[in-house]
């Protein structure tokens, strides 16, 4: 059951998230009416709260990885979950148009750059990660490049919360509602700058010796030993490694056995 708390953790943050954002429509007094207006907002806020999960599966925190059963199961469900939630905010702008028709000249602000700064930086955050989806997911680019345009994806970030907390919506005119976005997005912004500025600083480091290097078919095993610390891992998990000699890059590897 360890293995599945991630899972329905995040299955947790989607209900909370839309028992809010319901719930925020019965305060009000709108009441929940189907419309083109009630798809986009809900796009929008579970897209957010995806991305914010997305963020947090990225951050190499170890008790994520406990949740799974494993960093490659983390990083799994980071590119799936993260492919939703731009999914989701995709669709955002599109429903936000199709609510105004015939006005096309009105609906253009959902779409490109205007005199209102809140819808703005929804735009820029969308355009931005569409922008390095593209550099990261179509474009065959050189690993140490791809790792770059990947690190870029917390502008993108950065102008979803701005976009967020600036515009008005439910999310400004309901205290909880606001506090909960607020809070998830804050845990994505810290593990952008946790996973960016401070893992190399604070996160868990082991060393050791690389004690023979052989080749397998196309692939290379290497042996290495405990130079103090010993990692605890079971077989089939990944580890990320830099080698003195080959530079500061690091570099998953998978882990065959335990002796």
């Amino acid at each position: 059951m360890k293995n599945h708390i991630g899972i329905v953790m995040i299955w947790v943050v989607t209900a909370i998230t839309l028992i809010l954002f319901f719930s925020s429509k019965i305060v009000s007094g709108e009441g929940i009416v189907f419309s083109w207006l009630l798809i986009t907002q809900t796009l929008a806020l579970v897209g957010t709260a995806l991305l914010s999960v997305s963020f947090i599966l990225s951050s190499r925190w170890r008790f994520v990885e406990d949740w799974f059963g494993g960093m490659d199961k983390v990083y799994k469900n980071h590119h799936l979950f993260g492919g939703i939630a731009f999914a989701l905010l995709l669709h955002h702008p599109i429903f936000l148009l199709l609510n105004v028709l015939p006005d096309i000249g009105f609906g253009w602000k959902y779409l490109w750059i205007s005199n209102l700064l809140p819808y703005n930086w929804g735009i820029l955050s969308l355009y931005f990660m569409m922008s390095m989806l593209v550099l990261t997911l179509l474009i065959n680019l050189p690993y140490s490049l791809w790792k770059k345009t990947h690190e870029f994806m917390g502008i993108a970030l950065l102008f979803a919360c701005l976009h967020v907390v600036t515009i008005t919506s439910d999310v400004s005119r309901f205290l909880p509602l606001r506090l909960w976005i607020i809070f998830l997005l804050s845990l994505a912004v810290y593990s952008v700058i946790y996973r960016r500025f401070l893992y190399g600083f604070i996160g868990p480091k082991f060393k050791y010796l690389v004690k023979n290097i052989r080749k397998i078919g196309d692939m290379y095993a290497i042996e290495m030993v405990p130079s103090d610390k010993k990692i605890r891992f079971n077989p089939g998990q990944f580890v990320f490694a830099r080698f003195d000699d080959l530079g500061e890059e690091t570099h998953s590897f998978s882990i065959t056995f335990n002796r």
